[in-house]
C-alpha cells in the first residue's frame, strides 16, 4: 500500500500492504524497478500515493520494463512504461532525441511522463496531482492512459465494465507497491 510505497521509496523497507490490505509479495528486480520508478516520480514532485498509482499502472502496461515494445497495440506500436503509441510514441522518442538519449531511458520517460501531465495531458495532470488516495490517483491515470474504448470523454458504454475490472487490477497492482 501507500505506506509500503513510501518506505519502499526511500529505502525505508519493503513495499506491503496497508489500509488496502495483503498484497502479493514483489519480486526482487519488480522491486528494484517500481522503488526507482516511485523515487523518480516523487523527485519530480508526485506524492508517494500519487507515484505508486502511476507505477501500479505501468506494471499492468508494461511491467515496468522501459523497453517494452508492443509491435501491434490496436494497429500500431506501442512502447515504454506507459506504452505510448501513435503521436504520443513519436513525441516520446522526439523528447528523448532533442536530449540526446534513447527512448527506452528510465529517467527520459519520467521526464516525459512529466512533461505530457505539464502539457496535452493537463486534465489528467490535475487530477493525478490532485488526488489524495489510491483510487483517485489510479482514475486520473485511466484519463491518461486512454484504454481502448477510450472516446476523448470516457470510455464508450460498450467499454464501461471492462474499463472498470481494468481500474481495479491497477489499483490492486499500486497497493501492491
Amino acid at each position: 500500500g501507500i505506506r509500503g510505497a513510501w518506505n519502499w521509496a526511500t529505502g525505508g523497507g519493503s513495499a506491503g500492504g496497508d489500509a488496502g490490505g495483503p498484497t502479493a509479495p514483489l519480486s526482487s528486480s519488480m522491486s528494484a524497478r517500481g522503488g526507482s520508478v516511485i523515487q523518480g516520480l516523487i523527485q519530480r514532485g508526485l506524492s508517494p500515493t500519487q507515484a505508486a498509482a502511476v507505477a501500479g499502472h505501468w506494471q499492468s502496461e508494461s511491467g515496468l520494463d522501459p523497453s517494452k515494445v508492443n509491435p501491434n497495440d490496436r494497429g500500431m506500436p506501442s512502447i515504454g512504461f506507459a506504452q505510448w503509441r501513435g503521436d504520443r510514441n513519436q513525441g516520446l522518442r522526439n523528447f528523448a532525441a532533442r536530449r540526446g538519449r534513447n527512448w527506452n531511458d528510465q529517467e527520459v520517460q519520467l521526464d516525459y511522463f512529466m512533461h505530457e501531465l505539464n502539457n496535452r495531458e493537463q486534465g489528467a495532470g490535475t487530477r493525478l496531482r490532485g488526488a489524495q488516495t489510491i483510487e483517485q490517483a489510479s482514475m486520473a491515470m485511466s484519463s491518461f492512459e486512454r484504454y481502448a474504448g477510450w472516446n476523448g470523454r470516457g470510455r464508450n458504454a460498450a467499454d464501461v465494465a471492462h474499463g472498470q475490472r481494468q481500474n481495479q487490477q491497477r489499483t490492486a497492482q499500486a497497493r501492491a507497491f
